[in-house]
Formats: C-alpha cells, sequence, structure tokens
C-alpha cells in the first residue's frame, strides 16, 4: 500500500468533476509530485484500491469513478 499515492487519488476527486479514466489519474499524479515514479505508483494504488473495493474505476472515459 502507498499511502501518499492513495492520498493523491483521493485529493484528485476533491476538484470537482469529471471523475473519469482520464482526469483522475493525472490529477492524482499532479498531486503526488513525483515525476520519476509517480505515474507508477498512482496506476499501482489504483489497481490495489479496485481490488480493495474503495474505488470503481472503469476503463470507458465517459463512465464516472466512484470512490467507495
Amino acid at each position: 500500500m502507498d499511502d501518499e499515492a492513495e492520498a493523491a487519488i483521493k485529493r484528485a476527486f476533491e476538484k470537482g468533476e469529471p471523475y473519469n479514466s482520464t482526469t483522475i489519474p493525472d490529477r492524482a499524479r499532479e498531486e503526488l509530485n513525483d515525476r520519476v515514479q509517480g505515474p507508477e505508483r498512482i496506476s499501482a494504488e489504483i489497481e490495489r484500491m479496485v481490488n480493495r473495493g474503495e474505488l470503481q474505476a472503469p476503463c470507458e472515459p465517459w463512465k464516472d469513478w466512484v470512490l467507495l
């Protein structure tokens, strides 16, 4: 579990809609501010959050993501 990446993902939702497969990862990477490993950390934490049932993250860009 990457607490910093998870917090960045949650903060990404605070910026308002849209909540989709493009905006949330982009915002989370910006929040994390780790240009070297940030993209990998965010992707891995999104996957872990989905597996834990804490996040619904459809791949389709027109479907909203939901924090559970």
